[in-house]
């Protein structure tokens, strides 16, 4: 099954919604910032727009055994493992553009189409490389 990362979510949520998901609260308890009505309404609707760096895919598999550590940090409260997009090479990844594509229309619909800004979509090069990447362009 594929799913986006819960790193997102709990950035925009409070930015679009004016809080954090249910989910979100009751995994993360006392350990998550509560905001007041004041704040609420404050950050609700504040974000300009919505910034992405894509160059991998990362898939989660459920995990609910997580919720069960006594010591516990964000991956956890997520309740999920991570399983990354299989990488070529040490310095490359999988190009996947319809794994963008997926998180576009996730936040298309799931945001109400905020602006969104891609800063960088590609494959990871060598500090220092040249570009030769006449296949790809």
């Amino acid at each position: 099954m594929y799913s986006f990362h819960g790193s997102y979510f709990r950035f925009l949520n409070p930015l679009v919604n004016g809080d954090y998901p249910e989910i979100m609260k009751k995994n993360a308890g006392n350990r998550i910032p509560k905001f007041t009505k004041l704040e609420s309404e404050r950050i609700k609707g504040s974000l300009d727009f919505i910034g992405i760096n894509h160059y991998a895919t990362k898939y989660v598999k459920d995990n609910p055994i997580n919720l069960e550590m006594e010591i516990r940090d964000f991956l956890t409260d997520t309740a999920v493992t991570l399983v990354y997009g299989s990488a070529i090479t040490t310095n490359e990844f999988e190009v996947a553009p319809l794994d963008l594509q997926k998180l576009l229309n996730y936040l298309k619909e799931e945001y109400g189409n905020p602006p969104i800004y891609i800063h960088e979509n590609g494959q990871v090069e060598s500090r220092n490389g040249t570009m030769a990447d006449t296949p790809r362009v």
